[in-house]
């Protein structure tokens, strides 16, 4: 997710604003939700109901805890 939304950032900064003026950086960083997409094309919608992603990651830090 870091690494598309860090792509998405560069995109916007390097586009023009609506006037034609220069985006300035800031620390705002966007994640688009369905049915949009962000400046990199990155669609989150693959995601929806992946609780299961969590669960993996959650039952594999348990699982490093309880063999310390």
């Amino acid at each position: 997710m870091a690494k598309n939304v860090s792509e998405a950032h560069e995109l916007w900064l390097s586009s023009p604003g609506k006037k034609g003026q220069s985006h300035k950086d800031n620390t705002v960083r966007t994640v688009h939700l369905p049915p949009y997409k962000s400046f990199s094309g990155w669609d989150i919608s693959s995601y929806r109901d992946k609780w299961d992603l969590i669960e993996k990651v959650l039952n594999a830090d348990q699982t490093n805890a309880s063999e310390m």
